[in-house]
């Protein structure tokens, strides 16, 4: 069997469940009667990878010879022998990070733009985003002159030093890697071979870096675009979409753009409750199963006043073929409950755990929901940032020896550090540590230099009083008196355990002590690094395949970027580092746990129930903020300039609506989305996301009002409200304005046009909001 040219190089166009079936296809045409065909599938992620690879199977059975990876770990191993020839050295983005701060550091002193805030510890990281957009993009150095302002020269400057010093060091960034990869892609390797197909799933978002790869794999071989393609995605997947055609690539018969969602017959309510519209493509070859059944709705207070204010937002967001519910929690530690609740809920119905999935927009949530569903026994697949004894042990570490702030060795600190590493050498136990914590406190100690000298009065202290008994008895006993005499000059081991945990607590800090004086003295982050890992390995017992100690062993690379000593920099490099750790849990995504995944992580993927959180303001989407170094306009003059393609700020939330419609997408069965109504630090009402506006309007076929999210059984059934009840405790973490508004009278008299003109224009219900 020989596949048709049009089944070769084709571009397939649709939802998730259409792209895995044509993927499935495309993969059984290509390989014909030669079973073992090598086929090389290329994704975004490695999660992406791992979800293709089982889709397919469920489809074809084994597929021998199909290798799924990610785009940017084929990158590597196609630019691996280049790198390798070129004795190139690979930078991680802390490593470039370094290598900007020396180019600041470098400009102290001296007349230029950002002299103002050269001090500022964020500017690195600053001006390594701008200049990592700049080599995605293919900007060259001299496309910097268009901004004709002094800004614009010193930036220049600033780039092209960068440029040249990776040249200068041999050292290489992502825009190398991918040129290198590009240029191996087009050439004989043994990575992959002439003529091997290439399918490309999931890429919809190609800076130039990686387009120039991708239209390298595209060359004198089979290859297939897989494009994610609906109402949410279509407006940003546009680009991506014409890059696709002009590599010959054509949509096959009935692939028509996709236009804005719009419902083919009137919403239906199920009997459970649950508004539903089915709004997806008809060529979607997977039938949603019949979710589990939902749980009542917790009994609320009276009925909120209807709104006058009625929200339609632009944005389109193409509605899923799943169940939708929308269920409105007071803040985020109701939403962590909602969220334990809906899982156990399901789980209760039969979904195992692996087949759920929990989206939070940042880092800090999912780490706090990760938390929170471990413990109540859930097990989770996730990534977070790690928070284990070995890392907890590195961070007080440095703060006992080189603190950002304050002095060294304090107390605290010092104390902390003994409780939580994993074992001391030589070992204290509990009794020993909480005595420290008692003499420390005892002696009057509150940092640096006082240890020493003050350990050793309370240590003499001891001894003195051991000897006051020693010779209380020896008096009532001749023998002890002679042997007493006889022995005068030595003194006598501490017995009393106060006295040696004293010492032994003397020892310890003296140990820190010595350890920081030789780190201020390293004169290489080689040293510095060796100094600081053998203590954290042999003092505080961290094993050596710890990963926070595979992290660490990265600032000895730091003098491939800097050529200063480390100084007191190594405890804020180290930080930085510690700062970037994250750690995997032995759960796997899709095979074992609840995967807890951020909008980015869950593109490609599908769970038959996905919970979406934070879908509230200043949560998902979060709010488009620009680049600080280079503005929309500035990037507008330099992309003008070189023909480059410099996303604006104006294009984010577009972004984010490919986002969310990827997360409606990967929903199978049941989809439920969280808004928090609070804020919990302020107490501060919360609007509804606009996507989350946007997807209930597409649902309801009508605009939707902002109080319809939040009103039970609102929008007929989709809508579920959790709040607390005036006769159950109030928490003060869960505090929710709209009960408390109902129950208690107005603090002041406001004249009646006040009130009239705030209900014309925000709505009876928000009004009284606001009063409370």
């Amino acid at each position: 069997m020989t596949p048709s040219s049009d089944m070769a190089r084709t571009l397939v166009l649709g939802d998730r469940a259409r792209l895995e079936a044509a993927l499935a296809d495309w993969i059984a045409a290509v390989k014909g009667d030669d079973r073992l065909r090598e086929v090389v599938v290329v994704t975004g992620s490695n999660l992406a990878g791992g979800h293709l690879s089982r889709a397919v199977a469920r489809r074809l059975g084994a597929h021998a010879g199909v290798r799924f990876v990610s785009l940017h770990a084929l990158a590597v191993s196609l630019a691996a022998d280049a790198l390798a020839a070129g004795e190139l050295r690979l930078l991680s983005p802390l490593l470039r990070e370094r290598l900007v701060a020396g180019l600041v550091a470098g400009r102290v002193g001296h007349p230029w733009y950002f002299a103002p805030v050269a001090e500022t510890p964020g500017l690195p990281r600053a001006l390594l985003r701008t200049a990592d957009d700049l080599r995605e993009a293919g900007v060259p150095v001299e496309a910097l002159a268009a901004l004709r302002s002094r800004k614009g020269a010193d930036l220049a400057a600033l780039y092209g030093d960068y440029v040249a010093a990776l040249q200068r060091r041999r050292l290489a960034d992502d825009a190398d890697l991918y040129r290198l990869a590009a240029q191996a892609a087009t050439g004989q390797t043994s990575v992959l071979a002439p003529g091997v197909p290439v399918a490309v799933h999931g890429l919809y978002d190609l800076p130039a870096m990686q387009a120039d790869l991708v239209a390298a794999l595209a060359q004198g071989r089979p290859f297939a675009a897989f494009l994610p393609w609906n109402a949410g995605v279509a407006p940003y997947a546009a680009p991506a979409r014409e890059f696709y055609e002009k590599l010959g690539l054509a949509p096959g018969e009935g692939e028509a753009p996709v236009a804005a969602a719009s419902p083919a017959s009137p919403p239906a309510v199920t009997a459970s409750g649950q508004l539903t519209l089915d709004l997806v493509s008809p060529a979607q070859t997977e039938a949603p199963v019949a979710p589990p059944a939902a749980a009542e709705p917790s009994p609320v207070g009276a009925e909120p006043s209807p709104a006058a204010g009625v929200a339609s937002p632009a944005a389109g967001v193409a509605s899923p073929a799943a169940a939708v519910r929308i269920v409105s929690v007071a803040d985020d530690i109701a939403e962590r409950r909602a969220v334990t609740a809906e899982l156990l809920r399901a789980a209760g119905a039969g979904l195992a755990f692996h087949e759920m999935a929990v989206v939070a927009p940042d880092r800090q949530g999912r780490d706090r929901l990760a938390r929170a569903l471990r413990v109540q026994g859930i097990p989770v697949a996730a990534r977070g940032a790690d928070d284990g004894a070995a890392s907890r042990t590195c961070r007080l570490l440095l703060d006992c020896l080189l603190p950002v702030a304050g002095r060294p060795l304090r107390r605290d600190a010092v104390i902390d550090l003994a409780a939580t590493a994993p074992r001391l050498s030589p070992p204290a136990d509990t009794a020993t540590l909480a005595l420290w914590d008692d003499l420390s406190r005892r002696a009057r100690i509150v940092a640096d230099q006082e240890w020493r000298d003050r350990l050793w009065r309370l240590l003499r202290s001891f001894e003195r009083r051991d000897g006051r008994a020693a010779a209380a008895d020896s008096s009532n006993d001749p023998a002890r008196q002679g042997a007493a005499d006889s022995s005068s000059d030595v003194a006598p081991p501490p017995s009393d355990p106060e006295a040696v945990a004293c010492a032994s607590l003397d020892a310890f800090v003296g140990r820190l002590v010595g350890l920081r004086r030789r780190l201020l003295a390293a004169r290489s982050w080689r040293q510095a690094t060796h100094i600081f890992l053998e203590a954290v390995q042999e003092l505080c017992g961290v094993p050596a395949d710890a990963p926070v100690v595979t992290v660490l062993s990265e600032l000895a690379d730091v003098s491939l970027v800097d050529d200063a000593g480390p100084g007191d920099t190594f405890a804020v490099v180290a930080g930085r580092a510690l700062s970037l750790l994250d750690t995997a849990s032995a759960e796997r995504v899709g095979r074992d746990g609840v995967a807890v995944l951020s909008p980015h992580e869950l593109r490609g993927l599908a769970f038959r129930l996905v919970v979406f959180g934070d879908l509230a303001e200043g949560g998902f989407p979060p709010r488009p903020a620009p680049d600080p170094v280079l503005l929309d306009r500035e990037r507008a003059m330099v992309a003008g300039a070189c023909g480059a393609r410099l996303p604006a700020s104006a294009e984010l939330p577009a972004e984010y609506d490919a986002l969310f419609a990827l997360a409606c997408d990967a929903a199978v069965d049941e989809l439920v989305l969280l808004a928090p109504r609070l804020d919990t630090s302020t107490g501060r009402p919360r609007l509804p996301s606009r996507v989350l506006l946007g997807l209930a309007r597409g649902l309801a076929a009508r605009p939707v009002a902002f109080a319809e999210l939040e009103t039970p059984d609102g929008l007929g059934g989709l809508v579920r409200r959790v709040a607390t009840g005036l006769g159950d405790p109030v928490d003060l973490r869960d505090l929710d304005l709209r009960t408390l508004a109902q129950g208690a009278a107005r603090r002041a008299v406001r004249p009646a046009w006040l009130d009239d003109y705030a209900i014309a224009v925000m709505g009876a219900r928000r009004t009284e909001r606001g009063a409370a």
